[in-house]
């Protein structure tokens, strides 16, 4: 069965047509890319998408945020693909394409689990903000669940068939979706998590992430949602 990918997009560059070429290269998936709201900037990024081969672009007339972007994909995928999951991953290449086929394979072989590509974040190039903000989220997550979580943060996840449902109901639009995610899931299926490897470009400056309104809103959601 060929690989569904869905992939987020917020004012993607040429890292994401890159992204692409090169999955398909290695191992030719089906893709769904949401255009979250992008500034015209990014226009010639999607047209070149639309007309490429197994390449759904779905838009969002203004930005919703991450989370939503991913609820719109998942929507899709159901309707078009309901017995099966699908590959979430982000569009700035942070993710190399051999992990997020590593992602799918093991997708395929636990068709029942939450899959999560984790970073190592004691290597030398992982911006400070990241590296702390994930271990405090972590150290969160395990007080919250009692599971323990090596990157709570991450954007490469493998979400199995019968979750999907799931993550359509859940709540948060933007980066807070992500842990409430890893919150349900951590209530009825097994989290396998498979090393991938760290990539950090500029610092992280590409990221849309705010340290502080995202953060927040991140907390929130753990605080709030019943385990």
């Amino acid at each position: 069965m060929r690989s569904i990918i869905a992939i987020p997009a917020y004012n993607p560059d040429i890292h994401l047509l890159r992204l692409v070429n090169d999955m398909r290269t290695m191992f030719d998936p089906v893709l769904v890319v949401v255009n979250d709201g992008s500034a015209s900037a990014s226009d010639e990024i999607f047209d070149k998408l639309r007309r490429s081969e197994r390449c759904t672009v779905l838009d969002h007339e203004e930005n919703m945020g991450k989370g939503a972007a991913i609820k719109t994909a998942a929507s899709y995928i159901l309707k078009k693909h309901p017995d099966s999951g699908f590959v979430m991953t982000d569009a700035d290449y942070q993710h190399m394409p051999a992990d997020i086929q590593s992602v799918s394979n093991s997708l395929e072989e636990n068709p029942q689990s939450l899959i999560l590509g984790v970073r190592d974040f004691s290597q030398s190039n992982v911006p400070f903000k990241s590296r702390w903000g994930n271990r405090i989220t972590s150290v969160a997550f395990k007080l919250k669940t009692g599971v323990s979580c090596k990157d709570t943060q991450t954007g490469l996840r493998g979400i199995p068939s019968g979750f999907i449902k799931d993550c359509l109901s859940l709540p948060g639009n933007r980066f807070e979706y992500e842990i409430c995610m890893l919150i349900k899931a951590a209530k009825t299926l097994d989290i396998i998590q498979i090393p991938i490897k760290t990539v950090y470009e500029d610092n992280n400056r590409a990221s849309n992430f705010n340290a502080v309104t995202d953060s927040y809103k991140i907390y929130k959601c753990m605080i709030a949602q019943k385990f």
